[in-house]
């Protein structure tokens, strides 16, 4: 049975609040330019299969994860300063809570390649974003940004080597890469617009990632070390005048990465669309009232939506024949980090 479609009439004065609730931390006095020292990653990645028996993956340049298929989640309440990051099965079933502290936003999560770690941005208080790796069951948090600015949006090469992020640092919104232990943080964009946030291609050669350097929030896109960097679709994804974080554009290659799926926030319209990686154009769009969307291993797409009956976000999937699934019924609002194979401990 085909679940209720989200509203866009109640989606754009509901999410109001999530400026305010979604926005980063504290500004911060610049620091010096960290040098280029990371190790970039490989520039011929080799191909493998995408699958193997035994719930085991392998993505395009040979990274392999064997487990379960999740999803990780941030949910917040709106009058709480909490962020907090979940997991759930990719079914909607067996949904676990990995942080809970009072007063601590942590968001943001990403499943690495290999399907051990979980990178997520946290900020304590009044205290800068940074960027935290923790095993699948939310134990071992390891800090590997320790930096006055705010570092958030983290992303994971394929080869699981390095994590791009978007960080204010150096009193600007760019795009930096470092080593997956965070060691050789390494600045790829330098635009006095917003450079925010990167996601790799599958076969970890490019970075896209959203800039206003040209007057309007368009998706740009690079090479992995940071040069030939040219717009990707000429399609205005944000405007700073809808009262929607940026943070919920949130986007995203399908695996074979012939797709790239981004949500458009105007001040008239919330949604998400395709786009063709190889013009820049519009390929197709859902109904409305989706946002942030992430793929799946089936090609299908996990993003938060909002449901009739309800006044808060929950996560839905889209399968390929248009079919949504509403993954959550909780009353505070869930927005999908990713969602990829989990390692069995």
């Amino acid at each position: 049975m085909r679940a209720p479609e989200p509203s866009i009439a109640l989606l754009l004065p509901l999410l109001a609040l999530l400026f305010i609730a979604c926005s980063g931390g504290a500004e911060r006095q610049p620091t010096p330019k960290p040098s280029p020292t990371a190790t970039q990653p490989s520039a011929t990645p080799t191909p493998k299969a995408s699958a193997t028996p035994g719930d085991c993956v392998i993505n395009a340049v040979g990274t392999d994860a064997c487990g379960e298929e999740k999803i990780a989640f941030m949910r917040f309440t709106r009058d709480l300063p909490d962020e907090q990051v979940f997991l759930i099965n990719r079914d909607g079933t067996g949904s676990v809570q990995l942080t809970s502290e009072t007063g601590v936003r942590e968001r943001n999560p990403r499943i690495s390649p290999d399907g051990k770690g979980i990178a997520f941005a946290r900020s304590s208080g009044d205290e800068p974003f940074d960027i935290y790796v923790m095993n699948p069951d939310g134990t071992g948090r390891v800090n590997v940004t320790d930096n006055p600015g705010n570092d958030d949006a983290p992303a994971w090469s394929p080869d699981g080597q390095h994590i791009a992020f978007m960080s204010d640092r150096d009193d600007q919104r760019d795009i930096y890469v470092m080593n997956a232990d965070g060691s050789g943080p390494t600045r790829l964009t330098d635009h006095p617009g917003a450079d925010i946030l990167p996601v790799w291609s599958p076969d970890g050669f490019r970075i896209a990632f959203v800039s206003d350097r040209d007057g309007k929030y368009r998706w740009w896109v690079m090479n992995a070390d940071g040069s030939d960097q040219v717009v990707f679709s000429d399609i205005e994804v944000y405007d700073p005048s809808s009262p929607l974080t940026a943070l919920l554009l949130q986007g995203a290659w399908n695996p074979n990465g012939d797709l790239f799926a981004t949500a458009i926030i105007l001040p008239d319209i919330a949604n998400i669309i395709t786009i063709d990686p190889a013009t820049g154009q519009k390929h197709s769009e859902g109904g409305g009232g989706a946002l942030a969307p992430v793929y799946c291993l089936d090609f299908s797409v996990v993003a938060a939506g909002i449901f009739e009956e309800k006044t808060g976000l929950d996560l839905l999937v889209t399968s390929g024949e248009g079919l949504t699934t509403r993954l959550t019924a909780d009353p505070a609002d869930d927005i999908p980090g990713s969602c990829w194979v989990v390692a069995t401990p």
